[in-house]
C-alpha cells in the first residue's frame, strides 16, 4: 500500500520558488505522495506517482531526481511522459473507453500542477503557473 500524506514534501520551499503552485499539487518523494490540499487521488494518479518512485530510486534518490526535475525541462518532459503513459492506462483500464468518465479526469487534469503543462510549452508562452495557452 502506498503511503499518502496531507502535507507539504521535504523540498516544498524549493518547489515554491521554481514553480508556481496552485494548492492542488501532489508530489511523489522516496515512496510517499505528499497531497497537501488533501483532494482524493484516483488509482490512475496514485500509479502515476509509483512511477515517479521508481525514476527516483534510479537517479539516485528523491534529491537528486527533483534537482534534476526543476532545472531540466527536457528531462522533465521524459519523466513525465513514462508517467503520465501509466496514468492513462490505468485511467482506461478503470473507466474504459477514454470517452468514459471523461470529464472526471478532464478536471483532474485540470488541476494538475503546472510542471505537467510547463514542459510542454516554449518560454514565451510561459508564465507564473504553466502555459499561459
Amino acid at each position: 500500500m502506498t503511503e499518502i500524506r496531507a502535507e507539504n514534501p521535504p523540498n516544498i520551499a524549493t518547489l515554491r520558488k521554481a514553480f508556481g503552485l496552485t494548492g492542488n499539487e501532489i508530489f511523489a518523494w522516496d515512496g510517499v505522495i505528499y497531497n497537501p490540499g488533501g483532494g482524493g487521488l484516483t488509482r490512475a494518479l496514485i500509479e502515476h506517482e509509483k512511477v515517479h518512485f521508481r525514476q527516483q530510486r534510479e537517479v539516485g534518490g528523491p534529491e537528486v531526481w527533483w534537482g534534476r526535475f526543476i532545472v531540466d525541462p527536457a528531462w522533465r518532459l521524459e519523466q513525465e511522459l513514462e508517467a503520465t503513459a501509466v496514468e492513462f492506462k490505468v485511467y482506461s483500464e478503470d473507466y474504459g473507453r477514454p470517452q468514459r468518465g471523461r470529464r472526471h479526469h478532464d478536471r483532474a487534469w485540470q488541476d494538475r500542477w503546472p510542471p505537467h503543462h510547463a514542459t510542454v510549452c516554449d518560454d514565451s508562452q510561459h508564465d507564473d503557473n504553466g502555459c499561459s495557452l
